[in-house]
């Protein structure tokens, strides 16, 4: 039968199936269009908001699903799309699935403020109120009737709507407790529902808690009532607060004893601040994750992006303290998220809240502090950056027991303690093995039994972390500084004990190979006797608090997560749950934030040394008449003048700096003539440091008024003259000419500061030129470049006022661009000023977000210099005065830290480039990462971008194909990123900002713009970069990914092709054809820890050869990559290798006044070391530029060896400058030292800067003295070991053949280092004592005698001395918790006891032996 005869057959039946089949078609069809539940999808929402959202629902017609932003395509298969504003990023196929959904019927909305990237669909503005009405006043019923209203308003084709009541208003602001239907909108109702249920204790602390990011009437608050429960348990009485508005007042009606802020974004602005420092309330602020428990400690960063911006960096702007860790965020059954407390880190939050707060009511006389301070091996001085440390350290004792505390056995004089601190309180490299058992047998040091330190062990650590230990340094004691205790093995290290107070030399972080890895870390546990101490702080003296003193220790630097710690992080553990304050430098907010987020750490910050004039120009007076007669002498007789400056040139060594010829019999060319003036012109006007800092010290007469005329002159000088070349007063040509802004300028500007110190008055705006309508003028400009960023509270209070509707709130607060103040009104306004007036208009029209023109080039400009004139010429006084108050206020910050009070906060770096880190005695916070690079840091970038082509250009004839940068943190947050913005220039891509001006994208910039090659580049980053800006990493890394795809550049893509040629060595490396694919275009690396790893490496030359072994060590050391989420912290030193090939340039930056290319061992470390390695990588030597921020008002590019030039001219051969330091101690001794073993580095590092010429001025100033400064008196006085380092190291250059040094110089040499090991004994410090083959070369140069007695010293040195041996390995303590010199008197009087004990133990063993024999 056919097919069509049987359908004819049962026709019948056919019918009834079609029919049927139609039927049920239109069954389903009604049923989607009118029945089903409605498909709701939230989108963008936190984890925790949409879980409670969605846990709301209570109707089956309804169904919610959470979505990402990746997600956006399904959009269209749902009824209604909410969308959560903040941090709403879509692309272009995102935006544009998301537009087609709403014209397809989807409804659309976006709460908070919109996206600007996509419009709302299907929703009139009085559903967006009532939308806006249910949201912000969250909670479990407002949450239910919003869902039920998308039904019933936004998808009204469906029937069975269910009923929707209004939204329920919640107060604003209102205290809470326990259970979502406790929350009042007074204190005394408050107070009363505690009295009847028990919580309130009379005369108990009070903690006020701050709800920042959640609303608890929301649910989903395990987490907080946790965190309740346990601080009342704890003995505290609790305030939850939860409030926008009047967040401030309500805390000043609790006057709380401390403040918990659980963030987003600030406490309440600086009006909140100014409140905690009145009322001296600390406050703390732990972290609510929004990862699951196993991201989060499974994640190496902790915390990153724009949550680490909210919650971490803008509380610290607060004076914020302790992120630690409340909570977690894991699904529950039903897969949605909800806040999980972390018990341990709850336990630890409430234990260290509690500690603080017991400070304010303990009595001075019952606290022990410990205090840790840094000291190098042997005999070297105590160390901390621009501080005399011992002499303040005493200072601090003094003022200790003046202020009532248990402070006893101080030494007389700061010299006897001084010599206490290097008898008692010394650490040692493990060569020093005889020094060792010599400090152990005579130094008094603490003793930790093996039964007590597992006991704490057992206590603090994880049994999986305390075995990384165990498997790296064997059983405990380990094998550094051991012995035994009442017959137990035992661990000894330093520490003086003055009643109450201890203090202890901080150990080392690492040992046997790992010390090259001291200072910054290195990924792997630290040993036991490091470990010790810290333990016996917490648990064995029983610490109240603990203070780290001086910039920087080791502590912030070892393994673990940059930010939210856990127990597996080995600072955290250290620390525990101590009250830690840190006295730190304003120069180094990088390391301070570091310390602040890995130690719980205050910062205490304290000055620099002060600023003072080179005093130099004498020394070219002759040169700059010479060029003055030159510039004067008609065209025929100038070549004469010209071969005079020549031969002066030579003369005074300019050409080695300038890298120019030495024939004196050819005159000097004008371009030469110019090169040289400009030279000598800035090391005449360059700024050094004086004298170090004490504690408690103010700068003399001399020293204020120098600093502060370095704080001035500069900033009045360059903003004039950019006035005046805006004006045509002056060229461009003369702008950037230093000599002539130095004469026209600079001096005139000096003598106003100076006159303005003399009369103590301020200058006058009008005596400068600036009047009232520039003023305004520049102002108005200032807020268009850089509008103020509504915070997150400031934006639930505007949601508070607009009736809970936060997108009405913020809609309100932009109001409409009206005429800026100070810019002339109609008819007069300028184009600019009209383009963002229609583009803002345009945009409200369309309902999109608004594309505003740029503000011209020469408006910025102006607005800069008319600010920093305003700013300078009001603020001399105030400089004067926060100067002269800062010491004492750093005293009293440090003393109302240990009593439990709030430090207020500020920025940092040093106050000439700053001026508003002033006054000190404050905690360092730092930058929002997101926002960077800032709107003046991008056209900075530019500028200094465009300055390192243009000057490589210039030698070349040709573009550098790849230019390579170290990111470092104190200069990122600094200039706000303007190192990130060359970069990204040099790319040719330029940042993408958003509503909240972050930089959230970023955009080619056409090839016909740049009007260049796409310049490659490779970036190093520290440590501390990469913890305080991992989404910077993330973002330079998509922008070499975009230029690396970008096609039709008519002007070349270097980046392009380094991709292709890093593809091809890695395939030839043996990489899959898909792995070189996707490292190709990796460029941003980094170490495991916080350092290169190879200044010990370097400084100990018997340990190598050649420098391709440092080489090696550096690619070994910093093959970390870090540039995406896929790859970030994965080793991967080929492709580092394959990154750095065809790298031509290699810029480091400079931001600080207070040190230098010599001065600072981390720029040899890194600039250095990433010079060598690519001069082993590609056959060639780099060029070496600094990017030099110190005038924020003239950045520029410098030559290394320029600015290595300036600096010796102006520190190391300056008699001047030695003069100042010699007025200093110990610390100011050992800078002479430490500043020559840099010098040794550059010349292992980049053999091209560091000349013959400048060891021998280095021999002529400290060998032979030829100032006359009497410097060999100063070293035997203040610090002999330093003079022994500097003469070690020279004589370690010329071993290593970098420095030809004549006989007699190496006789001398070896004769200077020899007599001061001989009458001071052996400095212990490596150069010194741990290099045999130096020792060899030393004993070769000098005489028998001398040989004989070097040997000696330095055997007693690395050997164990038959007096030492047996006291070396047992020492009992007798009394703990006692004074040294008490500790010293019954040692001293047990040593008969000892003697007779030994004599008693021989003749035992005698008889033994005897009866043996007999039977």
């Amino acid at each position: 039968m056919s097919l069509k005869s049987g359908i004819y057959k049962h026709r019948r039946t056919v019918r009834r199936v079609v029919a049927g089949v139609v039927v049920l078609c239109c069954l389903w069809a009604v049923y989607i269009r009118y029945v089903s539940p409605t498909r709701v999808a939230l989108v963008n929402f936190p984890a925790y908001q949409a879980s409670s959202i969605a846990l709301a629902n209570e109707s089956r017609w309804v169904r919610v699903d959470v979505l990402t932003v990746e997600e956006a395509a399904k959009i269209g298969r749902y009824d209604v799309a909410l969308f959560f504003g903040p941090g709403l990023r879509l692309n272009g196929d995102q935006a544009a699935d998301i537009e087609a959904a709403g014209a397809k019927g989807t409804a659309v909305y976006t709460l908070i403020f919109p996206s600007g990237v996509i419009a709302n669909h299907h929703v009139d503005s009085l559903q967006q109120e009532l939308i806006g009405d249910y949201y912000g006043n969250g909670n479990k019923t407002n949450y239910k009737n919003l869902l039920g209203f998308c039904r019933t308003a936004l998808d009204r084709r469906k029937w069975f709507a269910p009923a929707v009541d209004r939204p329920v208003h919640l107060p604003s602001d209102y205290y809470w407790h326990l259970g979502e239907e406790n929350f009042f909108t007074d204190l005394n109702g408050y107070k009363s529902y505690c009295r009847e249920h028990g919580f309130y204790k009379e005369g108990a602390p009070s903690v006020a808690l701050v709800s920042g990011m959640t609303s608890p009437l929301s649910g989903n608050r395990a987490n907080v009532d946790t965190l309740i429960r346990r601080l009342e348990r704890a003995g505290m009485n609790v305030y939850p607060i939860h409030a926008a508005r009047k967040r401030l007042e309500m805390l000043k009606e609790v006057s709380p004893d401390a403040v918990i802020y659980l963030p987003m974004g600030r406490l309440g602005g600086d009006r909140a601040v100014k409140w905690l420092e009145e009322r001296n309330i600390p406050l703390f602020c732990p972290l609510t994750l929004l990862q699951k428990r196993q991201e989060w400690e499974a994640d190496p960063r902790g915390l990153t992006g724009s949550y680490l911006s909210a919650s971490v960096v803008l509380p610290e702007i607060d004076g914020g303290g302790r992120p630690e860790v409340l909570s977690v965020q894991d699904a529950d059954k039903n897969g949605y998220y909800q806040f999980m407390p972390v018990d341990d880190r709850v336990d630890d939050l409430v234990e260290a809240i509690c500690r603080q707060v017991k400070l304010q009511r303990m009595p001075n006389r019952d606290k022990r502090i410990a205090v840790v301070y840094l000291k190098g091996p042997g005999q070297s001085a105590l160390t901390a950056a621009g501080l005399e440390v011992a002499p303040s350290l005493y200072e601090l004792l003094k003022r200790l027991k003046a202020e009532g505390y248990t402070v006893e056995g101080i030494p007389e004089t700061e010299k006897e303690f001084e010599a206490m601190l290097q008898r008692e309180g010394s650490v040692f490299g493990s060569y020093a093995k005889g020094r060792i058992a010599e400090f152990m047998t005579t130094g008094h040091p603490e003793w930790i039994k093996k039964s007590d330190y597992e006991a704490w062990v057992q206590k603090v650590l994880t049994p999986e972390k305390y075995a990384e230990v165990v498997e790296r340094y064997g059983e405990a004691p380990g094998s550094y500084m051991v012995g035994e205790q009442d017959g137990e093995p035992a661990l000894a290290f330093a520490c003086l004990h003055f009643g109450n107070v201890v203090l202890m030399p901080q150990p080392p972080a690492a040992s046997g190979d790992d010390e090259f890895k001291i200072v910054h870390g290195a990924k792997v546990a630290p040993p036991h006797a490091y470990m010790a101490p810290y333990l016996w702080i917490q648990n064995g003296f029983k610490a109240d608090a603990l203070i780290h003193f001086g910039t920087h220790g080791s502590l912030e630097f070892t393994p673990g997560k940059q930010a939210a710690l856990s127990r597996e992080d080995w600072s955290d553990r250290m620390v525990g749950t101590l009250p830690h304050f840190y006295y730190y430098t304003i120069a180094n907010v990088g390391e301070g934030i570091v310390a602040r987020r890995r130690t719980y750490a205050s910062l205490v910050s304290y000055l620099t040394p002060p600023f003072m004039e080179s005093r130099t120009r004498g020394q070219y007076e002759e040169l700059f008449d010479l060029i003055a007669r030159y510039d004067r002498t008609s065209e025929a007789q100038r070549q004469e003048v010209a071969l005079q400056i020549k031969q002066k040139v030579v003369a005074l060594g300019l050409h080695h700096d300038l890298q120019l010829d030495s024939v004196i019999t050819i005159p000097s060319t004008e371009q030469e003539i110019r090169q040289v003036e400009s030279f000598a012109e800035e090391i005449a006007n360059e700024k050094m440091t004086g004298k170090l800092y004490t504690m408690g010290q103010v700068y003399a007469g001399k020293e204020m008024e120098e600093t502060v005329v370095a704080m001035s002159a500069e900033p009045l000088a360059y903003s004039l003259a950019r006035l005046d070349r805006q004006k045509g007063k002056i060229t461009p040509e003369q702008y950037n000419d230093n000599v002539f802004i130095s004469r026209h300028y600079l001096s005139d500007s000096r003598q106003l500061v100076r006159k303005a110190l003399r009369t103590g008055s301020n200058l006058s705006l009008g005596e400068l030129g600036v009047n009232m309508e520039d003023v305004m003028r520049a102002k108005a400009t200032e807020m268009a470049v850089s509008p103020r960023q509504l915070s997150m509270s400031e934006m639930m209070a505007m949601a508070s006022e607009a009736g809970n509707n936060i997108s009405e709130g913020v809609k309100k607060s932009e109001g409409g661009m009206k005429m800026p103040a100070g810019i002339p009104k109609v008819g007069k306004m300028p184009d600019w000023v009209k383009k963002r007036i229609e583009a803002r208009k345009k945009a409200e029209a369309e309902g999109k977000k608004a594309e505003m023109p740029e503000v011209p080039a020469e408006e910025k400009e102006f607005a800069q210099a008319v600010g920093e004139i305003e700013r300078t010429a009001e603020n001399i006084q105030q400089y004067v005065q926060e100067l002269r108050e800062s010491p004492e206020r750093e005293m009293r910050s440090l003393l109302n830290a240990l009593n439990g009070g709030f430090i207020a906060p500020s920025p940092g770096g040093d106050a000439v480039r700053n001026p508003n880190t002033l006054p000190t005695g404050r905690n360092l916070f730092g930058i929002n990462a997101e926002a960077t690079p800032g709107v003046r840091a991008w056209d900075e970038g530019k500028a200094l971008a465009k300055s390192t082509l243009d000057r490589y250009y210039r030698k070349h004839g040709e573009y550098p194909r790849k230019v390579s940068y170290t990111f470092w943190a104190g200069e990122f947050i600094e200039t706000e990123g303007a190192t990130l913005a060359q970069a990204l220039y040099m790319l040719g891509v330029a940042p993408v900002r958003d509503g909240m001006n972050r930089v959230t994208d970023l955009r080619l910039i056409p090839s016909a713009e740049l009007g260049r090659p796409r310049i490659d580049v490779v970036v190093q980053t520290s440590g501390q970069l990469r913890d305080v800006a991992a989404s910077r990493l993330e973002l330079l890394t998509k922008a070499v990914k975009m230029v690396a795809q970008s096609e039709n550049d008519t002007c070349g893509n270097y980046v392009s092709e380094g991709t292709v040629e890093s593809e091809r060595i890695l395939l030839e490396k043996g990489f899959s054809p898909k792995e070189a694919r996707e490292l190709s275009t990796v460029r941003v690396f980094g170490g495991a820890g916080y350092g290169t790893g190879i200044t010990g490496l370097v400084e100990k030359g018997d340990a190598w050869e050649k420098e391709s072994e440092i080489a090696a060590r550096y690619l070994s050391n910093m093959g970390m990559m870090y540039s995406d989420g896929k790859a970030w912290g994965k080793y991967g030193k080929e492709v580092f290798e394959a990154a750095l090939h065809d790298a031509d340039v290699v810029v480091q930056p400079r931001q600080s006044n207070t040190w230098g290319a010599l001065s600072l061992d981390h720029v040899y470390e890194f600039m250095g070391g990433l010079n060598l390695t690519i001069r082993q990588v590609t056959g060639k030597d780099p060029e070496t530029y600094l990017s030099d921020y110190r005038n924020r008002n003239h950045m520029r590019v410098q030559d290394l060896k320029e600015a290595i030039g300036v600096e010796g001219r102006t520190t190391l051969f300056n008699p001047e400058y030695i003069r100042e330091k010699m007025k200093g101690g110990a610390s100011s001794a050992a800078l002479f030292g430490e500043t020559i073993r840099n010098t040794f580095g550059w010349n292992v590092m980049k053999p091209s800067v560091i000349g013959n010429d400048i060891w021998d001025r280095i021999y002529q100033v400290y060998v032979k003295d030829e100032f006359n400064l009497g410097i060999h008196r100063f070293f035997e006085a203040e610090n002999p070991a330093a003079l022994q380092e500097i003469t070690a190291v020279m004589l370690e250059t010329a071993r290593k053949g970098y420095w030809k040094a004549t006989e007699e110089q190496l006789r001398e040499i070896s004769g200077l280092h020899v007599r001061f090991i001989s009458e001071h004994g052996p400095a212990c410090s490596g150069f010194v004592c741990d290099n045999q083959k130096l020792q060899k070369f030393v004993i070769s140069h000098i005489s028998e005698n001398g040989r004989e007695v070097y040997q000696e010293q330095l055997d007693r040195t690395r050997e164990v001395q038959t007096e030492h041996r047996q006291n070396a390995v047992v020492l009992k303590k007798e009394a703990s918790y006692q004074p040294a010199q008490e500790n010293r008197n019954t040692l001293i009087g047990l040593k008969p006891v000892f003697t007779g004990m030994l004599i008693v133990g021989i003749l035992l063993v005698l008889v033994v032996i005897w009866r043996r024999k007999r039977r």
